[in-house]
Formats: C-alpha cells, structure tokens, sequence
C-alpha cells in the first residue's frame, strides 16, 4: 500500500529529469553548434580548412558531431547529479 505513492513518484520523477535533460541537450547543442560554426564561417577558417588542408575532411561535419556528442555527455552527466540528492535520500 505504501509503495505505490513512491513508485509514481519516482516514476514522475524520472519522466521529468529526461524531459529537463532533453531540453538542455537540444538548448546547448544548438547554442554550441552556432557558436562553433560561427567561427568556422568567420574570415576564411573555412577555405583554409577545406581546401589547404588536405588531412582535414568534412570539418563541419567533424564540428556538429562532436558538439553533439559533448552535449550528449553532459545533459547525462547533469541527470545524475540532479537525481543523485533525490537517491541518498531516499535511501537513507
């Protein structure tokens, strides 16, 4: 009887530290891919890249990707220290 005020609870829990990490991956991949590729476009990064570079390739597409992947990494890492107080609680 007990335990299933908690099960929705933590159910409910979950379900909005995906959601809040949802947003922040796609606010800070947006922020850090335009920040990035604004500075790829600015002078000539971008000629210099593609065409003096010969062991560069698709450079903008190395950008994207590993802005993604760090986004990625660090929403992960901010859902476990947002659930990390609501877990020592509860088991203590």
């Amino acid at each position: 009887m007990l335990a299933a005020p908690l099960l929705v609870q933590n159910c409910m829990l979950k379900n909005l530290d995906q959601h809040i990490c949802s947003l922040m991956y796609v606010s800070w991949r947006r922020a850090l891919t335009e920040r990035l590729h604004g500075s790829y476009f600015q002078g000539r990064v971008y000629y210099t890249l593609n065409m003096l570079r010969e062991d560069l390739h698709n450079p903008d597409q190395r950008i994207s990707q590993d802005a993604e992947r760090l986004c990625k990494q660090v929403s992960t890492m901010a859902s476990r220290l947002i659930l990390s107080p609501f877990t020592v609680a509860y088991y203590t």
